[in-house]
């Protein structure tokens, strides 16, 4: 496998749009772990792997326990009420293929309007969300963790490139929040 999308979940119904995202995918070379916060959700599918966790009310954290399960190349995070469009692991195969250097590619995202805008390229506060992937190797090599905080993907970002990390922002949007 390609990806292992991680995915903190409250149990959300949402959360069955989030894995239909999944299987919508060009490609199925991913597979997925659903950490649980507290709660109990029943998903039969072949491709998830699912953690139960106690309580602990960070999507970070949970995250984290999640990072330590990955097998693959690369690490994608999704929120359990956010979908991926069709081209998501196309679009990273191909940063991937032409730009080895290549730690992390954050992808633009839609929600209202796209993150990060146009023309911006830098990790700026308010302006990056989830809609990233990271090489595992380089999460194992640099212990990369989450921090409970309010903006966690922005430090976990901004921890990568203070680290000298390489990254892109892609010019794709692969990812939809709160559809």
């Amino acid at each position: 496998m390609f990806i292992t999308f991680i995915i903190p979940s409250l149990g959300r119904p949402s959360l069955n749009k989030a894995i239909d995202s999944l299987d919508n995918l060009n490609s199925d070379d991913w597979k997925a772990i659903v950490v649980l916060d507290g709660v109990e959700k029943d998903i039969q599918h072949e491709k998830v792997k699912v953690i139960q966790s106690e309580k602990i009310g960070s999507a970070g954290l949970l995250r984290n326990i999640a990072m330590q399960e990955v097998d693959t190349k690369w690490i994608g995070f999704l929120d359990d009420d956010d979908i991926l469009y069709s081209r998501y692991i196309d679009e990273l195969k191909l940063e991937d293929d032409y730009h080895k250097e290549l730690g992390f590619v954050l992808f633009r995202m839609m929600r209202d309007r796209i993150i990060p805008r146009p023309g911006l390229y830098d990790v700026v506060q308010g302006q990056v969300g989830i809609s990233f992937a990271i090489k595992n190797e380089l999460v194992k090599q640099h212990d990369l963790k989450f921090v409970k905080s309010g903006p966690e993907d922005f430090h976990f970002l901004k921890n990568m490139v203070d680290l000298g990390i390489k990254g892109k922002v892609s010019d794709y949007v692969a990812y939809g929040v709160r559809k």
